[in-house]
């Protein structure tokens, strides 16, 4: 083992200090980020050097202590339910962080769980354990993710030595099943419109007007007025809504359709018997607190489900819009960019949807009645319309039949089935008749089968006469 302190130099001048690592038969890299510049007698340069060599000193340390299997000294041993909380607490929504304490303190059956705990086996046994209970692979996985997130930090902050999850067994790990995003219909949201009573106008309001612009809960209920202006393109003004989205960072234009300034102009009715607001809608963000938000929310979205008897929630509204405009000819291009995704690759879920759609109305097309090409005379043939059992027809139509199939061959067919015609009723007459016309049939391919074999002998041998003519003509103009 071996932890060497090396430098980089910069092409701007400068170096950038990094260790040299060997250990347990591997090698790799890792790059401090001390960048030194200037004279290297300088007091600055030396400073820098010194703390290069300190990360050295500790990261030598933690592979001995990690080779010996012994304990950290310089780790202090925290609780950590209680780093999760305290993850938790930066971010808007702490359910995630509750949920993943409520788990683990029933697979531990313990009220505080150290750091040191988190070992390879541990988190394998905690795996078993989700997947005991009956929990769905996504879920699941998105468990074991914020975990491994939060170890991450946790090592950062010099709390652990380093993530046990990328030693986890690949048989253990979850992988993500890709599910259809779900959406409503237009028939489905008009049903919606007619249901909801003793649910608040504006999640309604609010809910209808993402299925017609797409945008997220997290960018819909802090929507304000200022952020719905006209906008020219190519020397027009559209009505356009834009949203610095909360999760990407990045800002979209969204054009107005004539149903969401419908939904926009009814709002603002609304608003005139209530007190003065910058937001659209205020009900929906009267509380500084998100969480409180966000259930008051959800509870109107529950009340609206059981009466509607639809499986509503508000994210559904934008699996709508991205549905809804796919299946009225946009390109993928143009709704990654309406629902601001940063990656085609996000939108490409649609894309199955809208197949699953074409396939259902390919299937709703009507079929025709009747065959669809009428056959001529000379493309009739006797065993295909005498059936199998002359009991089982018409000796006249029979006849008829037979006789037509037989006039595009031979002139004197009239002859044979006049004939035959007293003795109509007979089966086996007609019968023979049928064996004769299929023997006839056969007869007539085989002769237009050996008048193709004598064309091609004729073509073959009108080429070799050529060939030796060419080559005849070539000897001679060579003796010349």
């Amino acid at each position: 083992m071996g932890v060497i302190l090396r430098e980089k130099k910069l092409s701007k001048g400068g170096v950038s200090f990094y260790l040299d690592i060997s250990h347990n038969g591997k090698r790799w890299y890792e790059f401090l980020k001390i960048l030194a510049y200037g004279n290297r007698r300088s007091d600055e340069f030396k400073e820098k050097k010194q703390l290069a060599d300190q990360a050295r000193s500790k990261r030598e340390y933690r592979l001995t202590v990690e080779q010996l299997d012994m304990k950290d000294k310089t780790i202090k041993e925290k609780d950590f339910f209680e780093f999760l909380l305290e993850k938790a607490a930066l971010m808007k929504s702490p359910r995630q962080a509750k949920y993943c304490i409520t788990l683990l303190k029933d697979y531990t059956g313990q009220e505080c769980l150290a750091m040191t705990e988190l070992t390879v086996s541990f988190l394998q046994g905690f795996q078993t354990f989700l997947v005991k209970r009956k929990l769905h692979v996504n879920n699941c996985s998105g468990i074991v993710q914020y975990l491994s997130t939060a170890i991450n930090k946790a090592v950062s902050d010099d709390l652990m030595t380093e993530n046990p999850f990328p030693k986890v067994w690949k048989n253990h790990k979850f992988r993500i099943v890709k599910s259809t995003p779900k959406f409503l219909s237009i028939e489905q949201i008009e049903h919606l419109t007619k249901t909801g009573q003793g649910v608040h106008d504006e999640i309604k309001l609010a809910f209808f007007l993402c299925c017609f612009c797409g945008i997220r809960w997290v960018d819909c209920y802090g929507l304000k007025w200022n952020q719905i202006a006209n906008q020219e393109i190519d020397g027009k003004s559209y009505p356009t809504l834009f949203v610095e989205q909360e999760k990407t960072k990045l800002g979209v234009y969204i054009p107005l359709s004539e149903q969401a300034i419908s939904i926009i102009n009814q709002r603002k009715e609304m608003s005139k018997n209530e007190p003065p607001s910058s937001f659209v809608f205020p009900y929906l963000c009267s509380s500084p607190d998100y969480v409180t938000n966000y259930g008051r929310m959800a509870f109107g979205m529950k009340k609206w489900q059981k009466q509607s008897g639809i499986h509503v929630h508000f994210h559904k509204a934008r699996h709508t819009f991205a549905t809804l405009t796919l299946s009225q000819g946009a390109d993928l291009y143009t709704v990654s960019k309406l629902l601001g995704h940063s990656d085609i690759k996000h939108t490409m879920i649609y894309a199955r949807v809208v197949d699953r759609l074409k396939v259902q109305a390919v299937a709703n097309l009507p079929m025709i009645k009747g065959n669809l090409l009428v056959k001529s005379e000379n493309e009739l043939v006797a065993k295909d319309k005498i059936p199998e059992k002359a009991n089982e027809c018409d000796s006249v139509s029979a006849l008829d039949a037979i006789s037509k199939a037989l006039r595009a061959y031979n002139p004197t067919a009239k002859n044979i089935v006049q004939l035959n015609a007293n003795e109509a009723d007979n089966r086996s007459v007609l019968n023979a008749i049928s064996k004769a016309l299929v023997e006839f049939n056969n007869v007539v391919n085989q002769t237009h089968e050996g008048q193709c074999l004598d064309q091609k002998n004729v073509s073959k041998s009108q080429k070799t006469k050529q060939r030796t003519t060419e080559r005849r003509t070539s000897k001679k103009r060579k003796a010349a």
